[in-house]
């Protein structure tokens, strides 16, 4: 809708990690990033970039149908302990937010697959 209602704009949307993104905006390589920052994996702004807040974006925990947690509003850390996980390969936010997290509630995560796209991690 960006670029039908103002065509003079050149508007490119490309997905990548946040903190590539925060790295890209840092060079002027891209005019905007919108990138998750949590508050266990903060990305702090470099010098000479602005950053606010536009949203708030919940943590979903996938599970099979069936899954002891299947259903629920909402589940503790604590109850992840003997989970196994598949999440994005290690540098990534991502990566680095789950194990943060898991490691807050005091247990390390079982990480028996990775992959970077989500729907992979979806299937």
């Amino acid at each position: 809708e960006l670029g039908r209602d103002h065509p003079a704009l050149d508007v490119r949307l490309d997905e990548v990690d946040p903190h590539l993104s925060v790295d890209l905006a840092a060079k002027g390589v891209v005019d905007l990033a919108v990138a998750h920052d949590w508050d266990i994996a903060p990305l702090p702004a470099p010098e000479g970039l602005a950053q606010a807040v536009i949203g708030l974006d919940r943590c979903d925990l996938l599970v099979p149908e069936g899954h002891a947690l299947a259903g629920r509003d909402g589940v503790r850390r604590e109850e992840l302990a003997r989970e196994r996980w598949i999440c994005q390969p290690p540098g990534t936010v991502c990566h680095d937010w789950l194990v943060r997290t898991l490691r807050t509630a005091g247990y390390e995560p079982d990480i028996r697959h990775r992959a970077e796209e989500n729907h992979t991690q979806l299937a």
